[in-house]
């Protein structure tokens, strides 16, 4: 509790971060900023000896304020490919897990309007440009921006991958992306992504070809 951060990094955590954010503000003094936990960690903004009596709905207007949402979002296909990989979801229907992400993404924009601090992310504008979105997160926090030294190397469009083995896939199953398009394509929009262009495969195959 000495660290000015700590951190909380569950798939959950998107569909829960109403009651997350009155829960863990519920024995927080009001009115704390972010340079105040960087200064002394988050043991010195509890509020001490002031046992049960306060309600989540008092806590919140209040202005007690020191959880921040990081909400990371992908492409839903990418993001359905990569669970296909997991042994536990490898015979899951494709459609069934685009539904999942629709769903989860759809909660988590609602819940949004009710969150005081957060912010929402592509992996894929990350991965273009890891240290802005870095320096920009770590200011966020109330760190020192210039202590964000990233040590890891990036790996640029990690979708490809998956777009490739989606290609694969839609040669044996040519009606499959029509059918989410139909089902989802509009809500998958809402968010942010496009599946449309998934389905052009045709430098992918060619490629492919030449490489035979």
């Amino acid at each position: 509790m000495s660290k000015p951060v700590l951190l909380e990094k569950s798939p959950p955590n998107a569909i829960i971060s109403r009651f997350l954010q009155a829960l863990i503000n519920l024995n927080v003094q009001p009115h704390v900023s972010p340079a105040a936990i960087a200064k002394g960690g988050l043991s010195s903004v509890l509020r001490k000896g002031e046992g049960g009596g306060r309600s989540m709905r008092e806590s919140v207007s209040k202005g007690n304020d020191v959880v921040r949402f990081l909400f990371i979002t992908r492409h839903p296909l990418a993001n359905a490919l990569a669970h296909r990989a997991w042994p536990f979801c490898r015979q899951m229907p494709l459609d069934r897990i685009v539904a999942n992400w629709v769903k989860v993404n759809e909660y988590m924009l609602q819940d949004m309007d009710h969150l005081r601090h957060v912010k929402l992310i592509k992996m894929e504008d990350f991965q273009r440009d890891p240290d802005r979105y870095l320096r920009d997160v770590y200011e966020w926090i109330g760190l020192d921006p210039d202590r964000a030294n990233r040590t890891t190397l990036v790996h640029q469009n990690t979708n490809q991958k998956y777009k490739k083995t989606y290609c694969k896939w839609l040669r044996k199953n040519h009606d499959k992306h029509a059918q989410l398009e139909a089902v989802f394509g509009d809500r998958i929009r809402s968010v942010g992504y496009d599946i449309r262009e998934w389905s052009q495969c045709g430098a992918i195959n060619s490629s492919e070809e030449q490489g035979k």
